[in-house]
């Protein structure tokens, strides 16, 4: 009864059905408190309550169901609910608790959950270290932690083989990435940990990974220079987001040879040393580039080639870069921005709405000097401020 419209508290006579196995009520606007009698449902497989209003506490017997494979009880703002201890018999395959009012600590017993291959509490209250039993569950291929309060290192997990998206945004983590033995997991996609407190370097195994496709790990603390990668880089890499940490050193040079790059932000770091621009006219797929606030205290410096011509840039349409609007938007980049000196700021903003892609010009020299096609004359002007509000450069 998916999407059905429905309203109201479920009706009591509800108990009754004690041989039901599946339980579908999810996108509707059902309210009232959670029906405690659903843990007496020896026979439940699947539990799919998301996108409701329930309020109350989720009964700690519906987790230690042994039949259980799908609990899905997302997007119930009001719905409490804890994890005390899950039994060594859990057929439990996918959990979902995410966008609701579940919290406390994530308990050892996690690791029983061997045929787990989805969870997600993402927006929740959760707090404590990732428990380090979760590199029993093999069979995992996806996790999200996001917007929490995890604290403490992310565990080594050199036995989740199958697992392709690790998300631990919006946490309290901390220590080094580089203990984390990110070479061991064969089929990562995408890896956000983003907004949180790790220090250390970047992994250098990163960018040689045979499958990540997106690594972001901006907001950090994370410092020092990148080694030179020894090997050969990755070719699935599209986004890359190292914004807002405290690297430092020379440019890495070795990114501009990742062939299959679309968007990647060093802006907000400590980059020094001459950045030859042209090296990034021959990534015929990249986007967006965002090397900004590198040069907040003159910390940056190099120049932008006279005769450059990024045609691929100037050639963006919204079939190319569908896939990745979203994630302009909500991380709130600027497409491209090149920047010079503190004293003579080039930038272009390529703004995608719809099919429609406008230009607008920037402070110091003329667009149109490096960019003749975008004749300033005929374009809307605007200034760098616009797009960052009370901010001086």
């Amino acid at each position: 009864m998916r999407r059905c419209y429905l309203s109201g508290p479920i009706s009591p006579s509800l108990v009754k059905l004690k041989s039901l196995s599946i339980i579908r009520l999810d996108d509707n606007k059902v309210s009232g408190p959670f029906p405690k009698f659903m843990a007496e449902f020896q026979n439940l497989t699947s539990l799919h309550l998301a996108g409701n209003n329930f309020s109350g506490r989720v009964p700690e017997e519906i987790l230690q169901s042994p039949k259980l494979q799908t609990l899905d009880l997302s997007f119930n703002e009001f719905l409490k609910g804890s994890f005390q201890k899950f039994p060594s018999n859990a057929s439990l395959q996918s959990l979902v608790v995410s966008d609701t009012d579940f919290g406390g600590q994530i308990p050892e017993s996690m690791g029983n959950l061997g045929q787990l291959t989805r969870i997600e509490l993402a927006n929740c209250k959760f707090t404590g270290p990732i428990p380090k039993t979760l590199q029993k569950l093999t069979q995992l291929i996806y996790l999200d932690f996001s917007s929490n309060n995890f604290s403490g290192p992310v565990p080594s997990f050199p036995s989740l083989r199958n697992l392709t998206e690790l998300i631990l945004a919006g946490n309290q983590l901390n220590g080094s990435i580089l203990s984390t033995n990110w070479s061991s997991l064969l089929n990562l996609v995408r890896l956000n940990l983003r907004k949180n407190s790790f220090s250390g370097t970047v992994p250098p195994t990163l960018f040689q990974s045979k499958s990540l496709k997106l690594m972001d790990l901006a907001e950090n603390q994370l410092s020092g220079g990148f080694r030179e990668v020894k090997g050969e880089l990755s070719s699935l890499l599209e986004v890359i987001d190292l914004s807002h940490n405290g690297l430092e050193g020379k440019f890495p040079r070795f990114v501009s040879e990742i062939q299959g790059l679309k968007f990647l932000s060093l802006s907000g770091n400590k980059f020094s040393g001459l950045i030859q621009l042209s090296a990034f006219q021959k990534l015929k797929n990249l986007g967006a580039l965002d090397l900004s606030y590198n040069l907040s205290n003159n910390e940056l410096t190099g120049r932008i080639p006279l005769g450059l011509r990024f045609s691929h840039f100037q050639k963006l349409h919204s079939k190319t870069m569908q896939d990745y609007v979203d994630h302009l938007w909500r991380y709130n980049v600027i497409p491209l921005r090149l920047l010079k000196t503190a004293r003579q700021i080039l930038g272009l903003v390529t703004m995608l709405t719809g099919t429609l892609i406008r230009y607008y010009k920037c402070t110091g020299r003329a667009l149109y000097e490096f960019f003749p096609k975008l004749d300033p004359r005929s374009r809307t002007r605007r200034t760098i401020s616009h797009w960052t509000p009370g901010r001086r450069l």
